[in-house]
């Protein structure tokens, strides 16, 4: 019966993607968000740049319009061709718990530096071990060059809808670059269908999406608070603004840790002057 049920509510989502008609959501129409937080890497290539994708359900009638599936079609095109872009299979996995490969499950949690409260809403509800995870978790990476085809669907009758809120966490994919490269990432239509969400009374419809995204990855330096490309007296004053005058974060964490010891403070600084203007040690892990 189970089997069945999983047909049908994939099949409804099919026909919303090959069907000619597009309803539109009746509350706030419902948004896919794009981010990629690794435009700076600081070891030799290869590196592994993490895309994350982020929902906002608005829910104003939480019973029908609460997102009961989605399928999400990307496309990500490096200008570079020997950056060689691909997401590998074996770093981008649907486990959840009990036995999730937590470095490669695309419903990782994915806590950093700046906010250590980042949390994938499937694996919240798969750790409790109560079966509420959405049962249908589809990633084929292999329909075309830089594509990839994610389809979430809830088939059983434990599976919750998906929670409403702002940004919430859905997946974080990994793609492979082999050298610097400018990354366009993009929803995008194949010949099986284009990125859609669909709703528990089985009304299909496209989200609002803040593609095409382009991220510079590149190469860069601990120091190089401002991610210029550069270490100078720019760097100085970042940092001073950062840690003094409630100035913006650094370009990455790495970026603003000059003497590589895990913390930003004055020692930071004073690395950076030494270096520039006494002959100091350049900034970085010793």
């Amino acid at each position: 019966m189970k089997k069945l049920v999983l047909a049908l509510a994939v099949g409804v989502l099919f026909v919303g993607l090959t069907g000619a008609a597009w309803a539109q959501d009746n509350g706030i129409r419902d948004s896919l968000y794009i981010t990629c937080p690794d435009s700076f890497q600081y070891t030799d290539p290869p590196w592994d740049v993490r895309v994350s994708l982020l929902v906002t359900n608005d829910i104003p009638n939480p019973v029908i319009d609460s997102i009961a599936g989605m399928v999400i079609l990307l496309c990500y095109r490096p200008t570079n061709p020997s950056a060689n872009a691909h997401a590998e299979p074996a770093k981008n996995t649907t486990l959840v718990h009990p036995y999730p490969d937590l470095n490669a499950s695309i419903f990782r949690h994915l806590p950093s530096m700046e906010d250590p409260q980042i949390r994938n809403w499937m694996m919240d509800y798969s750790e409790p071990g109560l079966g509420l995870e959405w049962d249908t978790r589809i990633l084929d990476l292999t329909s075309g060059d830089n594509n990839l085809w994610l389809s979430l669907v809830p088939t059983g009758y434990q599976d919750q809808r998906f929670c409403g809120g702002r940004r919430v966490l859905t997946a974080t994919m990994t793609v492979t670059l082999e050298d610097t490269t400018t990354l366009r990432i993009d929803t995008c239509f194949w010949p099986m269908g284009r990125t859609c969400f669909s709703r528990s009374d089985a009304v299909t419809y496209m989200p609002w999406h803040n593609g095409p995204l382009y991220v510079n990855v590149r190469r860069s330096v601990h120091g190089d608070a401002n991610g210029d490309g550069t270490i100078n007296i720019a760097d100085v004053m970042y940092m001073v603004n950062y840690l003094y005058r409630n100035g913006p974060y650094p370009a990455s964490f790495e970026a603003g840790d000059a003497n590589c010891d895990g913390v930003h403070g004055i020692l930071d600084v004073l690395i950076l002057v030494n270096y520039l203007y006494k002959g100091g040690r350049p900034p970085g892990c010793i």
